[in-house]
């Protein structure tokens, strides 16, 4: 099993509606699943009733499918990673070719691309002067 899970496991004894609160306020709504999903089952394990606690094969099978669970959220962002990287590798492709975009507030804009950068996540080609994002390109020219 992950050091994740254990650490969650070990680490979390008293699950508050504070905790729960901070997690609402995370950036990353992905995390925030990730978060609620693992409190909840801390808090179903810690709340059984001791007279009929879950058998042995249970614990088990509810274990393997979170440590089933935190692998595929690992391949999740490893993909998204991995989808950065293509669309940084495509946006420096465009370097020294002229590009058509239409901007947010429907303004055309033609030009060469002189370099690319990314800025929290998202792909931007800097066209003349002017920021444009990657969606944004419309079409592509030989200089």
């Amino acid at each position: 099993m992950s050091n994740d899970i254990w650490g969650l496991m070990v680490g979390t004894r008293n699950v508050t509606a504070a905790t729960t609160a901070n997690a609402q306020r995370t950036q990353d709504p992905a995390a925030l699943g990730k978060e609620a999903f693992m409190q909840l089952l801390l808090m179903q394990m810690q709340n059984q009733d001791p007279l009929s606690p879950m058998e042995g094969q249970d614990f088990f099978q509810q274990l393997a499918q979170l440590s089933l669970l935190e692998q595929m959220w690992a391949m999740n962002d490893n993909l998204n990673a991995m989808m950065g990287q293509q669309q940084l590798l495509q946006a420096g492709s465009l370097i020294g070719k002229t590009v058509e975009a239409t901007k947010e507030n429907g303004i055309q804009i033609t030009g060469e691309v002189k370099g690319v950068r990314v800025l929290d996540g998202e792909v931007f080609l800097d066209v003349d002067g002017d920021s444009i994002s990657l969606s944004q390109v419309t079409a592509v020219r030989e200089q």
